[in-house]
Parts: C-alpha cells; structure tokens; sequence
C-alpha cells in the first residue's frame, strides 16, 4: 500500500478512461500512452486484437514499433 501511494504522489496526473474496464476504455488509455511516446514495445501476435488496434495507431503516428513476436505489424496499415 506504501508503494502504491509513493508511485501515485511521484506522478504528474492520473488519467482515468471510464468508471469501469471496457474495450474502450483500454483502447483510450493506449492511445494516451501512444501520444506521449516516441516508441512502442508490443507482443502482438494477431491482426484483430487491441494490441493491433494501438500498433495500427501507432504506426499511423509515426511512432517506431518494436514487436517481440515474429508476426510483421508493418502489415496493419497501408502502404501510401
């Protein structure tokens, strides 16, 4: 519990996406972390999942991604 109150004492804000978890939910607070990154750290294995959803946001933004699984996420977006 001390440490619980250390981290959140330590932080700038604390942003809340909902009053209950939802697809939603975790969809706004990945993009929020994807906005405030240069890069994202993924293990996405599959196209139709909320891991590709903010890996897909992320390429669109230009961020760089680093995926741990073998699946190529270059594929999510198309190429222009």
């Amino acid at each position: 519990r001390r440490q619980r109150q250390m981290c959140i004492r330590d932080r700038d804000k604390i942003v809340y996406y909902g009053k209950e978890p939802s697809r939603g939910s975790f969809l706004g607070r990945d993009r929020h972390l994807v906005d405030g990154s240069k890069y994202l750290i993924c293990y996405c294995t599959r196209p139709n999942s909320g891991t590709a959803l903010t890996v897909k946001y992320a390429l669109e933004n230009g961020r760089t991604v680093y995926n741990a699984s073998s699946y190529d996420v270059g594929g999510l977006i198309e190429k222009k």
